[in-house]
């Protein structure tokens, strides 16, 4: 169990919000941010009860494109055979 916990970080949770701070040319990441849940202040590498597994973006954007395309394709078949039977009625 404790192996477990301590796998759980703050980082790695869905409801923590990292604080930055602002450097000359760009913002860099700070160890502390805002747990949303707890409603508090914490470390990243703190871990707790009310731990949430992140979502990865990158993974249900790819998704989305995939199933976006794939109904974009029976479309385009929909629309091919209704274009095939109003060519069939005019003829």
């Amino acid at each position: 169990m404790e192996e477990e916990q301590k796998s759980k970080k703050c980082f790695q949770c869905n409801y923590f919000r990292a604080y930055y701070t602002k450097s000359s040319r760009n913002y860099k990441r700070t160890k502390n941010g805002f747990c949303i849940k707890r409603q508090c202040i914490v470390q990243n590498s703190e871990t707790c009860e009310k731990w949430n597994i992140k979502v990865k973006h990158g993974y249900a954007t790819l998704s989305i494109h995939r199933a976006l395309k794939g109904i974009l394709n029976e479309i385009s078949e929909i629309r091919q055979i209704f274009g095939e039977e109003r060519e069939e009625e005019n003829l």
